[in-house]
């Protein structure tokens, strides 16, 4: 019975994590560049922590449609961010 008690919790774990990625999307469908660049500088500058999912899935949705070029930008500057973060 402990397995798919497991089972379920994990199961309903993951239906939860769609359904904030799709929720947080559909949140934001139709916005244009002001609201949005709004919405992720008030996110970053308030520094809490509730907005990170959010930040999180805009990074997925930027991952998934850049080319290597930005890929490689991308992951150069967390790189040079976390070196100058103790």
């Amino acid at each position: 019975m402990q397995i798919s008690i497991r089972i379920l919790i994990e199961n309903i774990n993951i239906a939860l994590t769609n359904n904030k990625k799709e929720h947080i999307i559909n949140n934001f469908k139709g916005d244009d560049y002001k609201a949005l660049k709004e919405a992720i500088d008030e996110s970053v500058e308030s520094n809490d922590e509730v907005t990170l999912p959010g930040l999180g899935v805009f990074l997925c949705l930027i991952w998934e449609e850049a080319d290597q070029e930005l890929k490689n930008t991308l992951i150069e500057l967390i790189k040079i961010h976390l070196s100058k973060t103790n």
